[in-house]
């Protein structure tokens, strides 16, 4: 058990956030897109990331259009992408998002079961072939922005 003197639980609770909530440290966090159909591996990608030493606002989409239009709206700092999506496949995304000017200006990691190999179709930074440790996640997404301060 960890005991901090003279702190109260709601103290350490809400420490870095005012009085509604709002977190009021000014650290950048990277807005990642998950592009993935099946909730249980999103949510399991959004709390890797969030159990993370880093700082994410992670957004989901569960489709190919919507993660379209997701990045279209939100210009994520990097995107997570699964290649077998209903509506569209990730490939259709990764050309619609390189049209619209997304890719390759930002990061793209394809997390994917599918075995074909689409290396040269999609240009990406780190290419997991699921299923995979989620410590390899969380260092293709650190390595991949890393690679944009430089």
């Amino acid at each position: 058990m960890i005991q901090i003197r003279g702190a109260n639980m709601t103290q350490i609770l809400c420490a870095g956030f005012d009085q509604v909530g709002t977190r009021v440290d000014t650290v950048h966090s990277a807005k990642i897109l998950i592009i993935e159909d099946q909730l249980p591996v999103c949510e399991l990608y959004a709390l890797a990331l969030r159990l993370s030493s880093h700082r994410y606002d992670i957004r989901l989409a569960h489709s190919g259009e919507a993660g379209v239009e997701a990045a279209f709206k939100d210009r994520p700092d990097l995107v997570i992408m699964d290649l077998t999506l209903p509506r569209m496949s990730g490939v259709e995304v990764a050309e619609k998002l390189t049209l619209g000017g997304i890719l390759p200006g930002v990061p793209l990691i394809i997390a994917s079961g599918e075995t074909a190999d689409v290396t040269e179709q999609i240009p990406a930074n780190a290419y997991l072939a699921k299923p995979f440790p989620m410590a390899n996640l969380v260092a293709a997404v650190q390595d991949a922005l890393n690679a944009l301060v430089v």
